[in-house]
């Protein structure tokens, strides 16, 4: 709610909004019961358990957390940091193990914890179980290149950020700039782009643009290049009448999309490097290799049933590793490699910006 005040002043705070994310978890991490320890006792006996004693125990866990370790012998592995083997380190009494099990179980439904990714390998496993072998793909929406991004950034024109922001920045908050449709004259495919710069420091300044760019392409462009039904209130649309699964619990639309006819979609969004959005899902494409065995798919390679020719046509199809300019990659092939670690840092690729 914070995030989407009209005021510039709110928006663009980046102490403002981390702030009151970070006041939100404390309140649910402070105001959850099951990070008390539960108490294993017979009924109706004294609780002879002190206050200064669950202190103790909290410090004892912060330090395994640090410099603790699980298993013995070969089997030791440090635990770096990694909660999700605190309550297996070794050397903890009974109190430190029921609170390291309480705050393991609480952090599984709190955002940013590595609980999550536990339960993110659950889903997605059972999901497999289900709908059967999968592909998995990573989508990363570059938010300096896009015009959605731009344009919804809004701001009102007499806000005080856009009166006193240099010309550039003004432009950015008029009703239809950047244009997102095609030009009327498809022969002149110019657009008028912000330069980088801006589009840089635009995306920097309204992080509410990013994550609402990066929703649109997930939940209407991504599903509509793949084939698969998907609402904005995904994946809670199933708790409404009308959902996106049929009653097989499929999503694919009737054509299905690029990769061919898509029966479910599943994924989860992770922030990483400058903290913008990017996407790791499984789509559980319509094939023989969804439900069957390598024996199973062999029986039907030697009945004709499937062609060898069309496995390899998709596969070199959907992953296209073929060079484009094979002749410009062969003069350019010696630099390539150490151009690509140092980050295109030389002059030269500054056409590139």
């Amino acid at each position: 709610g914070f995030a989407r005040r009209v005021e510039a002043s709110c928006r663009t705070d980046w102490s403002a909004l981390p702030v009151i994310r970070s006041a939100g978890y404390q309140f649910e991490a402070e105001h959850t019961l099951s990070m008390t320890a539960p108490y294993f006792a017979k009924r109706n006996s004294a609780l002879d358990t002190s206050t200064e004693e669950y202190v103790a125990a909290a410090k004892k866990l912060c330090w395994h957390l640090a410099h603790g370790f699980t298993g013995k012998g070969v089997h030791r592995m440090p635990i770096a940091g990694d909660s999700t083997r605190l309550p297996f380190a070794t050397g903890l009494s009974p109190l430190e193990k029921r609170l390291a099990w309480a705050q393991h179980f609480l952090a599984r439904d709190m955002p940013g914890s590595q609980q999550i990714r536990q339960v993110m390998g659950h889903r997605q496993f059972g999901a497999r179980v289900v709908y059967g072998d999968c592909i998995f793909f990573t989508v990363s929406p570059n938010e300096k290149h896009s015009l959605l991004t731009m344009r919804l950034s809004r701001f009102r024109a007499n806000d005080p950020y856009v009166i006193h922001s240099e010309e550039n920045f003004r432009k950015l908050a008029s009703r239809d700039y950047p244009l997102l449709e095609l030009p009327e004259n498809l022969e002149d495919l110019s657009f008028d782009l912000p330069e980088y710069d801006l589009r840089k420091a635009a995306s920097a300044r309204d992080p509410l643009a990013v994550v609402e760019a990066f929703r649109i392409n997930i939940l209407l462009r991504l599903s509509s290049a793949l084939g698969v039904r998907m609402c904005p209130h995904c994946p809670r649309c199933n708790a409404f009448p009308l959902g996106c699964q049929d009653y097989f619990g499929c999503s694919m639309r009737p054509l299905g999309g690029v990769l061919g006819g898509m029966s479910a979609l599943g994924g989860a969004v992770e922030h990483q490097n400058h903290g913008t959005p990017h996407f790791h899902a499984e789509g559980h494409v319509v094939c023989a290799y969804q439900y069957k065995t390598l024996a199973e798919i062999a029986v039907l390679l030697q009945k004709r049933l499937v062609s060898v020719d069309d496995i390899k046509k998709y596969n070199g199809w959907l992953h296209r590793e073929d060079i484009l300019a094979k002749d410009m990659y062969d003069l350019c092939k010696a630099d390539l490699e150490d151009d690509w670690w140092h980050g295109h840092c030389a002059p030269e690729h500054s056409d590139l910006s």
